[in-house]
């Protein structure tokens, strides 16, 4: 009989286990199958589109009437509720290729770029813009591929596991589980032992002036609060410095110009260039200053937005800094004035193509931000999450503060004092509230310390605060202390109603003289 059960449950946990790798193979099945006809989709549209023309990016623009979209002219770009970022491509068409215009969206190219435009000669409706890789099926098909694969890894550790297990006998795998479980359990108590002794350490700093067991235990309860939040804001701070380290090192590391070599789309590199004479002016723009020519050895480059006092009164070799940009197809006066003055000093001879020549260099001053936030926004991004956590979850550790500044009213006291206080032999322990009531005065704990002379005590209002989520629904009661200033002091709060009663109990037990005012009720 023995036998038989030992095979029956070695069969379920046999079916069982073949179940799980099952699904992931499906999985990987269906993330394959929609990644190939994605891809499919995609190579289709590659073969077919056999003929080129060339496009210049002219200009960009923001926001659409929505149905951009929806035209041939304006297919690769997705124009949402309130609009979004996109650039005008003008065209040189051919005999098959009419449209002079077409729209794409902004991650396709930069004004001036020149890219190249795909069509099919037999439907030229039917068109892509430079690589394939920009189009969104193809994207969509990587993830899927690669989705595809992390089942199939998933599904395949999964078999090795299992195949593996089910070699052992029943008695094997029970003293395994108990063998895991005993390391577990002699972990977590390591675990703990060393958690509560960083704890002891840590809250010596805040607990020095204290010996009362419950402002102890208060401010180690704090402390924890405040080690994670220190942890969060440095992680966070790192981050957020290394995102603006790394842009200025990439914005003044040395990046020379590739003359004769300019890349037909421009990436927001800074390029660097030494400049060794005064740089002619060669003609003055309506909104760029004007036009100088920078020379480093044979090569030539016309650059706008120079410092120009700083090029005036130039005694020595100085390093300039700029992105390349390209003068538009379309500038038809910009470009004859380059023409001519790069005809006029030979440099046409030593180019290997005259639309070189039309590349310029934009010296603007380089904002910190824009580069960060084009390049290395991750870091920056990652390390405000982690801040804002920090300032949300670990708000509780701000009351830290409070245990070495107290908050007092009446007058004064120092944290030796307010000790001798909570460890007198008349003071009460009030629970639910988290107040120790001591012969002078009240010391509230779960907001810092807040210490109140029953000689101050003018009235007690109670504020509740509900709040309601999917799971469940519950109140928060604040006591609030008005001082005969009129001086409202948060002495603690609770999720008891009847703490307010523990503590009225207790004044009256002192003989202290109050008022009582209407509750107040919020909702969160």
């Amino acid at each position: 009989m023995a036998k038989k059960d030992n095979k029956k449950r070695n069969k379920k946990r046999n079916k069982k286990e073949f179940e799980i790798p099952a699904f992931t193979i499906i999985l990987m099945l269906i993330f394959g199958v929609i990644g190939f006809l994605t891809f499919y989709s995609v190579y289709t549209t590659v073969k077919s589109c056999t003929n080129e023309v060339t496009g210049y990016v002219d200009h960009d623009g923001h926001g659409g009437n929505g149905s951009m979209n929806r035209t041939v002219e304006g297919k690769y770009v997705n124009v949402g509720k309130d609009g979004q970022h996109w650039i005008a491509i003008y065209v040189d068409t051919d005999d098959i290729f009419r449209m002079e215009s077409i729209y794409a969206a902004k991650y396709f190219g930069n004004v001036g770029d020149k890219l190249i435009i795909h069509y099919n000669p037999d439907d030229p409706d039917e068109y892509y813009i430079g690589d394939y890789k920009k189009l969104d099926g193809f994207s969509v098909a990587v993830f899927m591929f690669i989705v595809s694969g992390i089942n199939l890894v998933i599904s395949v550790v999964l078999l090795i596991v299992w195949n593996t297990g089910k070699k052992k006998t029943d008695e094997e795998i029970k003293k395994e589980k108990k063998r895991k479980l005993e390391e577990k359990k002699n972990k977590e108590a390591v675990r703990k032992s060393n958690a509560e002794k960083r704890i002891e350490r840590w809250s010596k700093r805040y607990t020095k002036n204290y010996t009362n067991t419950h402002i102890c235990e208060k401010i180690r309860y704090f402390i924890i609060d405040a080690k994670l939040m220190k942890w969060l804001l440095s992680i966070g701070g790192v981050l957020i410095a290394s995102s603006f380290i790394i842009t200025c090192l990439d914005i003044y590391k040395n990046h020379p110009i590739p003359f004769n070599n300019y890349p037909d789309t421009f990436d927001e590199t800074v390029y660097s260039i030494v400049v060794e004479k005064k740089p002619n002016k060669i003609h003055e723009l309506d909104d760029f200053g004007s036009y100088y020519d920078l020379k480093t050895g044979n090569d030539h480059i016309l650059a706008f937005h120079l410092n120009e006092k700083k090029i005036n009164g130039m005694d020595h070799p100085i390093k300039l800094h700029g992105k390349l940009r390209r003068v538009s197809f379309h500038s038809e006066k910009e470009r004859e004035i380059i023409k001519n003055y790069y005809q006029s000093i030979g440099y046409f001879e030593t180019l290997k193509d005259e639309e070189y020549a039309y590349y310029v260099l934009d010296c603007s001053r380089v904002n910190l931000w824009e580069e960060m936030n084009n390049n290395h926004i991750l870091g920056f991004l990652f390390g405000v999450t982690f801040i804002i956590i920090a300032l949300i979850f670990c708000s509780p550790s701000f009351y830290l503060i409070k245990f070495l500044i107290p908050a007092c009213s009446g007058r004064k006291y120092k944290a030796k004092e307010i000790d001798r206080l909570a460890n007198d032999a008349d003071t009460e322990w009030l629970r639910d509230i988290e107040v120790l009531g001591t012969p002078s005065a009240l010391i509230g704990l779960n907001h810092g310390l807040t210490v109140v002379d029953y000689s101050d005590i003018h009235g007690i209002i109670m504020e509740t605060k509900h709040h309601e989520t999917k799971r469940r629904k519950w109140d928060t009661y604040y006591i609030i202390i008005e001082t005969k200033k009129h001086r409202k002091m948060l002495l603690t709060e609770s999720e008891r109603k009847d703490g307010r009663n523990s503590l009225t109990k207790h004044l009256d037990n002192r003989f202290v003289e109050y008022k009582i005012y209407n509750e107040k009720i919020t909702k969160s």
